[in-house]
């Protein structure tokens, strides 16, 4: 997985072995400048991790390729899309 941040967004690949619930924990995590176990709220606050998972799994299927879910979550709003691509804009200042 690879991350980059530019400015206020961070952007997380995640590769075909890594889970989308976990890519979504570390961008957002990375993007409040924090560790994933110091986020305040649990992701099933914002959307069902089960859901997400069926729409990008993480078992090399093809699914996902056209999808694109947003939702906010611990004061960021994110964006996952493609095949796993995960886009963080941090809604708070660093």
């Amino acid at each position: 997985m690879s991350v980059k941040q530019v400015s206020q967004r961070t952007t997380v690949v995640r590769t075909a072995e890594d889970d989308i619930c976990l890519a979504v924990i570390s961008a957002v995590a990375e993007a409040r400048g924090v560790r994933p176990t110091e986020l305040d709220a649990p992701l099933y606050d914002a959307v069902d991790p089960d859901a997400l998972q069926r729409l990008f799994p993480c078992d090399g299927q093809e699914s996902g390729a056209d999808v694109s879910v947003q939702f906010t979550w611990a004061g960021c709003s994110v964006s996952v899309y493609g095949p796993g691509h995960v886009s963080v804009d941090s809604e708070s200042t660093r």
